[in-house]
Formats: structure tokens, sequence, C-alpha cells
């Protein structure tokens, strides 16, 4: 250390057959030295370096190497060759670089303490978590002073595998600025991916949620989404930019514009304006998005950061359909808290199969929360919904309006990733509509029903067929078991056929419904003749 700028001594030096080991706090290095000519400018050689292993700061290198040609020019010294690594690994951060090979040409400038130089790189296969690269290769050009790194890159990686999302090819195209020894990073690129479709995490998510709700409306419509993408995966396109800044523990990602393409040519994904900001307990979304395409459900939404520091996105959804299965959503709101719990709150109006039956025209409100670890919970609290048409095996009603409410601190719909259940119940029910093709018309006391699980009701009347002739029921209490089929017990039932001047009265015993039949077992009653005298 000197208080005068550095400089080369004035030597002419010839090396013939130079080298050592140097044991660095790192590993051991070899090197070899072999050149002449003067060491303010002329001299010319070639260096060579091999460690077979160097660790530090949770990082481990094997087998790297370093052989160029060095030479000085007006007291600036140049080293030109290749740079190979065997592996790079650094547990900590779960990096994983295999085959690295980097053709270098660095310079220094006089004072040996600004450096400069760009490359041709190439690699095997990388992995960063759990994200990986088959194989990544392009050019760099970076210059060092002050702490300070300031670069450009070409970069194009091959086979990218993550949790969410698959690529054939990524082209990043940008710029990269670090300051304060990496305490601050800067990072902008232009991205351009090809055969950009679902990875296998998310792939797989898609696939047990439709499987978890084949009896249900949602099950086609997922089942749909994943087989549209995976179809205009094969020759999609991604095209945007990003801009990356990482200062004081906290990383902000903004993405002014980017647009997915399918092979289609359909826009499946538009984004404007996003950014995304992690460090704190949970990340923070914002920004403008539109999905689309062929078979897929479009959707247009806004997110905005709200002054709580939770996110608050609002976006509506044309109605979506596969088969006979299909949703709307006029207006759904959504809320991201700081702990990243998401409440969310609109309409909704469906159309297809309900556990047990099927709705046309639907109509109901739609709220509920989710968390990373209670999964999904659907309304709470009790809910209105009017429908056109209700069908529960062959009871179907029309044009009513009905309330439903979940068990005591629980929600009516429950999804864990696992399993869909739905348990609701109603104080008193007053329907009417057609059971098969007769008129029937329904009034109870308490009412609930779990799927999978079991029915319940207490205090049943049912008037069969129309007023003037109907055939009336009165069930104290009945109940079933709701699996593939339909099946429990009734007791304390009064039967008064019209068309038979007979009624059975305290009549108890099974019921099955399955296959389109209904079957009556192990019954029990006592039987009253209406006509006088009695027979």
């Amino acid at each position: 250390k000197t208080e005068e700028p550095f400089r080369l001594p004035d030597w002419s030096l010839e090396v013939v057959d130079g080298g050592g080991r140097i044991d660095s706090d790192y590993g051991p290095i070899g090197l070899s030295l072999k050149g002449k000519g003067k060491l303010r400018g002329g001299f010319a050689g070639e260096l060579g370096g091999i460690a077979p292993r160097l660790a530090g700061a949770g990082c481990e290198v094997t087998r790297a190497s370093l052989y160029g040609r060095l030479t000085v020019e007006a007291e600036r010294p140049r080293l030109a060759g290749p740079l190979r690594l065997g592996r790079l690994t650094c547990g900590a951060d779960g990096i994983d670089v295999a085959g690295a090979a980097l053709q270098l040409d660095a310079r220094v400038d006089q004072a040996l303490n600004v450096f400069e130089g760009e490359g041709t790189l190439r690699t095997a296969a990388l992995g960063y978590g759990g994200n990986r690269l088959a194989g990544l290769d392009g050019t760099v050009r970076a210059s060092w002073r002050d702490g300070g790194l300031t670069g450009r890159y070409e970069l194009a990686g091959r086979g990218l595998a993550t949790g969410a999302l698959a690529a054939s090819r990524v082209t990043l195209d940008g710029s990269l600025r670090a300051r304060r020894q990496f305490a601050r990073i800067e990072i902008d690129a232009d991205v351009d991916g090809s055969g950009v479709r679902l990875g296998p995490a998310l792939d797989a998510t898609l696939a047990d949620a439709a499987r978890g709700t084949a009896d249900t409306l949602l099950g086609p419509l997922l089942a749909q989404v994943r087989a549209r993408l995976a179809a205009e995966g094969r020759a999609s396109r991604f095209v945007g930019s990003l801009s990356l800044r990482r200062s004081d523990g906290r990383t902000s990602l903004a993405v002014p514009e980017a647009a997915l393409r399918g092979s289609s040519g359909a826009t499946l994904l538009a984004l404007s304006r996003v950014r995304m900001v992690t460090g704190g307990a949970a990340p923070r979304l914002w920004g403008n998005f539109s999905t689309g395409g062929a078979g897929l459900p479009r959707l247009v939404g806004r997110m905005e950061q709200r002054a709580d520091g939770g996110i608050e996105a609002r976006f509506a959804m044309a109605e979506y359909a596969a088969g006979n299965a299909r949703l709307a959503l006029p207006e759904l709101a959504v809320v991201q808290r700081a702990d990243g719990a998401i409440g969310f709150s609109g309409t909704a109006r469906a159309s297809g199969a309900l556990p047990g039956g099927m709705a046309e025209g639907l109509v109901l409100p739609v709220s509920g929360r989710w968390s990373p670890n209670a999964g999904l919970a659907v309304w709470s609290q009790c809910t209105s919904a009017r429908f056109d048409r209700l069908r529960f095996a062959n009871l179907t009603l029309e044009r009513q309006a009905l309330t439903l409410c979940p068990p005591r601190g629980q929600s009516i719909v429950r999804y864990d990733g696992r399993r869909l259940r739905v348990a609701a119940g109603a104080p008193s029910l007053q329907l009417a509509g057609r059971l098969g093709e007769t008129p029937i018309a329904i009034r109870s006391g308490p009412v609930g029903l779990a799927w999978p699980g079991a029915l319940s009701a207490r205090q049943v009347q049912v008037a069969l067929g129309p007023a003037a002739t109907a055939t009336r029921f009165v069930i104290e209490d009945l109940t079933a078991d709701i699996g593939q089929d339909i099946a429990g017990r009734f007791a304390g039932t009064d039967v008064r056929l019209f068309a038979v001047p007979l009624d059975l009265l305290g009549a108890s015993g099974t019921w099955r419904y399955a296959n389109g039949r209904l079957s009556i077992a192990d019954g029990a009653f006592r039987l009253v003749d209406r006509q006088q005298p009695g027979r």
C-alpha cells in the first residue's frame, strides 16, 4: 500500500519456466507462467492456473482452470483465454452450475484497480433452488470500479424447468449494475421465451383440483383449462421487459409490458405496469392483466396497493363453458393481506353439476378466503342463492331462492388441495317443483347437508301431486348417507294416499336411491282405514 498510484516496475522480464503453488484461504492454486518483455509495455507470455477445489462463503468450485495469453501494453495488463469450472455449488442459495466455460478477454488499468472485459459463456446444466436450465450460452461485457460492477449481457437458456412454468428456450438481453459491494443490484432485461407451458407442480395442482371437483361444475372447467394450456404451450412465445431492483433486503420486480401468445397465435396473457415487491411478511403485487384464447377463460382485471400494505384486485370473467358446465364472474374483488392470506367477494353465475345434482342459471354471492396452510374456504356466512332450475336426485325445483348457512365456525365449501367438502344447512325450507313428472311442494324445519357425508331433515311436509288430489307425507326425522348412492332412514312418518283410502301412520324404515330407483326396506307402520265404517 502506498499513497502514490501503483505502477508496474520498469523491468524487462523473461520467465522461462515459472510456476508454483499458492495456498489461499479458499484452497490451493497451481500456477504456471512463461514469457518475456518489458513490464510497462511489450511483455507477452502464457499464464495458467488450476485449482482442484476452492471453497468459501458457502460455495465450492471443483476443477477450476484458467489458461490464457498475458500481455502488457502502456502499463495495462491484458489476459485472454478460457476460464473453466467443473462444478460450482452454493448450498445455502441452492446454486448448482455444471461444466461452465468462459472465453475471457480481460484488461486492467495502470493502477490495477479498474477491471473490464468481455467473454463468451457456455454452461451445461444450471440449478437455482428448485429451478433448472439444461444449458446457458451468451456473451457478457463488464467493468469493475470502486466496489461497483457494470455490465451488459445477451444470454440464451435451454430447457427451463420450474414448478410453475417451463420453456424450451429463453433469451435475456439487458444490463446489470451493482453498487456498494453488491449491496444494491439493478437488472434490466428484454425477455423472449418460446415453448412456454405449465410446470409440473402447477400442472399437478390443476390436475388434482380437476379430480377433486369432478362431481361439480368446476371439474370439467378446470380439466379444460389444463388441456388447452397444454395445447397452446407447444409453440407459444412470451415477449416482455423487466426491471429488477434489490437493496436493503427488499426486491422489486417491474414488468412494464409483457404478453404470452399460444400456439394458435391468440394472446393467452397480457400484463402491463405490473410490479411485485418482496422482503416483507408476504409478496406484494399490483398492475393490469387480461387472459384469453380459444377454450380458456377471458378475464380482465387490475391490482392495486392498499393503504394497509395489502393488495386489492378487481376483475371480471365472461361466461366460460365446458360441456354443460358454465361459470361467469360479472365482478369479483380479491384482497391479499400482508401475511399472504387472500379474501374475495363478488357474484357468480353458474350452470352444471353440483354434489348429488345439477343447477341451471344459479346466481349467488361469492365470498371466501384462501391461505397456504388452510386452503380454500367459501361462504362462511349464510348465503342466499337464486336459480332457474335446481335438481337433486330426481327432485327438480324451478325459479326459486334458497338460503343456506354453514356449520358453526366453518364454511359451506372447503378445499384443502386434496379433497372437496360441502356442508350447509337451512333453518327451514319452502319449495315447489317436480319429483320426476309429478308436482311436489316441500316445507320443513331444519335441514342439513354434508358432501361427502350425510343429509338430515326434520318436520318435513311433502305434497305430491296436484293440490286437490295430492298424496301427503309428514316425516319427523329423515337421514341419509351421501356417496355414489344415497341411502338412509326415516321415522315418525305419516303417509296419506289420495288414491287409496288408507293412511300409513308412524312409519319407519330404511331407504335408498340408486340407478334412478327409490327402494324402501325394513318398514314398519300402522294402517288406518279412512272409510267409515272401517274395514
